[in-house]
């Protein structure tokens, strides 16, 4: 058969798949050779991955940039009004309640409006980046550990359901504490029915009974979930596609006086010892998770750097926070100051809804969500959590 032949021939083909199809292709090594078969999806695989590169680029650009500036902002603005309450609780004769918890309260709040806003910034350069792969948007949250339980920090919708999970009921988290890699997992109901997927929203019963009777999971997936009080117009609550970056120090190498001088600040809020000094470099504090209702939404390549420079991003913001609030020794002493009077000035429950409405009761009141203690942003360090490899 003469090759224009063949070329119509695969391009009609490829018209007809759907871009789920065409992904799966681009993700499959076997097309990715040039020859009579299949060049017509080699060319296609090619200017996706150019497409995808030049995205990449551009949003990397952006992100970069932006941050620069609000980091910069955000570091000498906390920096100063931290110093402003250092300065008046080292002279007892020139502060008193009012002048305490308002410089204490200045500090908080400015530090917690901006950890949320650069939050929300960083989230949205994620959703530049899938922009177009498909008519609905992924669900994007920051997670912390506190205990052994995962809670959602920020979320960029609100949900009318308990989403705390246990570490260890979860593939998820329990594959990035063992491992401290991201974790992906493109076929849920899939590996569901292999028995290669835990997660306790799921109803483990319902799951068995539908496929004892030999019922597709895809087809009753909504009906598999426990915990949900409202079913999403876009069904975002029961996704098919999971990404989840931990967000780690990991992949740095860091002095032994940072190590040591950390650990010792942690060590004192909490009252033992919390991180191994040899085993910080594999902490990982917080996790970006990105979930889809489609099967096989992501690409694994790209979207995994995208997933770990946001996250690094955001890590400059949590960690910020946790110097000037969360172990540090003027905001303690202030908030004991404080106490001794009578006024009671915690740091709240930090659970960041996309918009200025009421939280649902379950994330704002329930003693479950994040955090019970003032210090909650990361578990107050205590539920640090350590890979063991």
């Amino acid at each position: 058969m003469h090759q224009n032949k063949i070329q119509d021939i695969v391009v009609d083909y490829v018209n007809s798949l759907s871009k789920e199809d065409l992904d799966r292709y681009n993700l499959d090594p076997k097309y990715d050779v040039e020859n009579d078969a299949s060049f017509g999806l080699s060319e296609y695989a090619l200017e996706h991955k150019y497409s995808s590169a030049r995205k990449i680029l551009s949003i990397t650009r952006n992100a970069v940039c932006t941050n620069q500036g609000q980091l910069v902002q955000f570091i000498f603005l906390a920096a100063e009004k931290h110093k402003a309450l250092r300065i008046l609780m080292q002279d007892p004769q020139s502060h008193d309640v009012t002048t305490v918890k308002e410089k204490l309260v200045e500090l908080r709040d400015y530090i917690d409006n901006n950890l949320k806003k650069n939050i929300e910034r960083n989230v949205d350069y994620i959703h530049q980046y899938f922009d177009g792969r498909s008519d609905i948007k992924p669900r994007i949250c920051l997670k912390g550990k506190s205990l052994n339980q995962i809670a959602r920090i920020f979320l960029d919708k609100s949900i009318l359901y308990k989403s705390n999970v246990d570490v260890d009921k979860s593939s998820a988290y329990k594959y990035i504490k063992d491992n401290g890699r991201y974790y992906i997992q493109n076929d849920i109901p899939g590996a569901v029915k292999k028995g290669q997927y835990e997660n306790s929203r799921l109803d483990i019963n319902k799951v068995k009974q539908y496929l004892s009777k030999g019922i597709e999971l895809d087809d009753v997936w909504s009906k598999c979930w426990e915990n949900v009080a409202v079913i999403d117009q876009d069904n975002s609550s029961f996704y098919k596609s999971t990404l989840i970056i931990p967000v780690t120090l990991l992949n740095n190498t860091l002095e032994k006086e940072f190590v040591y001088k950390f650990n010792s600040k942690i060590d004192k809020e909490v009252g033992e010892s919390t991180i191994n000094p040899n085993e910080i470099e594999r902490t990982i504090f917080a996790f970006l998770c990105i979930d889809h209702v489609n099967k096989w939404f992501f690409e694994e390549e790209n979207d995994v750097r995208i997933g770990y420079m946001i996250a690094d991003l955001i890590s400059f913001y949590l960690f910020l926070r946790v110097m000037y609030v969360e172990i540090s020794d003027i905001f303690s002493s202030a908030s004991q100051y404080l106490k001794d009077h009578g006024i009671d000035v915690s740091t709240g429950k930090l659970v960041y809804s996309p918009t200025e409405e009421k939280l649902p009761l379950e994330c704002s009141n329930e003693a479950d969500e994040y955090g019970t203690t003032i210090h909650n942003l990361i578990a107050s360090i205590s539920g640090l959590m350590i890979a063991n490899s």
